[in-house]
């Protein structure tokens, strides 16, 4: 749908009452089902109805209506943030647990921190598709064969030294790492997707409760419990996996598995120096 026409509320309603409508849909009628069968029909907004986006293609999508799934909606798509066409990717999802509002609230909590680089790609939660609230993040690409191991787990190593002091990612793993590309050329490494991140109680020396992992990226005594060593073998065990993509080779470097015999040593919750031991091992 083209949303260049949309500068105010009264446009976008006009607008998008009309385009449903040639669609044979009722405006006043819809429910949010209707959107995720036919996101593109579909226009998101900001508080202040000055800025839209228009989705350009459905990168993942899940049926809210199966009340048997813990994570029963799910949608995910890339948009063009206007005015500027400036790509963008939205989210939205809501279970019987956790909901986009609990991610939300991660990203503005890491954002807050102000650390240089930052914790997290740029995002917003200004934004709502019918009514929902979504999160609308830059535009990433993902880990491909070229990427290198080395910098990707010096990127993330970095921003888990501060974001072990609030919170465990708890699903570790190459799928959930994306690279922002700068205007300048230079790029960067970042965690994503942080839906049912695991937040640290302060105090606590034994391990958190997990409430996501990933066969075959998880260890299975490691389904329901976390802690900042865990999630650093983890880290460690992707990149081994990354490079045997890039290089074809049967096992991981040596620094690598220098880097898993350090880590099993340390304790659940290691010291800063620990990271930046990690990060000089790769450096």
């Amino acid at each position: 749908m083209d949303v260049s026409g949309m500068h105010d509320r009264e446009s976008y309603e006009a607008m998008q009452r009309h385009y449903l409508e040639e669609q044979g849909l009722h405006y006043d009628s819809i429910s949010f089902e209707d959107v995720l069968q036919h996101p593109k029909w579909f226009v998101a907004h900001n508080e202040s109805f000055d800025s839209f986006i228009q989705i350009v293609r459905t990168l993942k999508i899940r049926d809210a209506s199966n009340k048997r799934k813990k994570n029963r909606g799910l949608f995910v798509a890339e948009g063009l943030m206007f005015p500027g066409k400036v790509p963008c990717i939205l989210k939205w999802y809501r279970g019987s647990a956790f909901t986009i509002e609990d991610e939300m609230g991660i990203y503005d909590k890491l954002s807050s921190l102000n650390i240089d680089p930052p914790l997290v790609v740029k995002h917003s939660n200004q934004y709502t598709l019918w009514g929902e609230p979504i999160l609308v993040m830059s535009k990433m690409q993902t880990i491909q064969n070229h990427d290198h191991e080395f910098q990707i787990g010096i990127d993330i190593l970095q921003a888990l030294k501060v974001i072990h002091q609030y919170l465990f990612h708890s699903d570790m793993k190459l799928a959930n790492i994306a690279k922002y590309i700068y205007a300048d050329g230079t790029s960067r490494y970042y965690l994503i997707d942080f839906g049912r991140s695991t937040i640290r109680e302060k105090g606590q020396r034994d391990y958190h409760d997990r409430f996501v992992h990933t066969k075959g990226h998880a260890k299975p005594e490691n389904y329901f419990r976390i802690t900042a060593r865990i999630e650093l073998e983890e880290l460690i065990r992707e990149l081994i996996i990354q490079h045997r993509e890039r290089t074809g080779a049967e096992k991981g470097p040596k620094k690598l598995y220098r880097c898993l015999k350090y880590i099993r040593k340390l304790g659940h919750y290691p010291e800063s120096q620990a990271y930046d031991d990690l990060i000089g091992m790769l450096s």
